[in-house]
């Protein structure tokens, strides 16, 4: 599995659309490895970067995970709200959380 994390923090760094493209190439070579993409600080870009969902490329949807939430971009840090975006079949393995 392959961890992206973009946009991040602390350093509000947002890997361009580009070098996601060429990850992306990478992926495809590999058709056992799946990628988990965090992007909870999507909504917390500055220009003039842009944020590309890695899920949005071309033949990705069937194999990223993407994790986001509502906490950040809404400062409601404190309620930690999340989901989970991806396609069905790895949902049917995704066990709900009770707390």
């Amino acid at each position: 599995m392959l961890i992206l994390c973009s946009p991040s923090n602390p350093t509000g760094s947002v890997y361009p659309k580009k070098l996601l493209e060429e990850i992306a190439k990478t992926v495809a070579k590999h058709p056992s490895l799946l990628v988990l993409s965090n992007e909870i600080y999507e909504h917390i870009v500055y220009a003039p970067a842009t944020h590309t969902s890695f899920a949005s490329l071309p033949g990705l949807w069937e194999r990223t995970l993407t994790v986001n939430g509502f906490s950040k971009a809404s400062a409601m840090t404190g309620w930690r709200l999340g989901y989970l975006a991806d396609p069905k079949h790895f949902l049917l393995h995704v066990k709900r959380y009770k707390a």
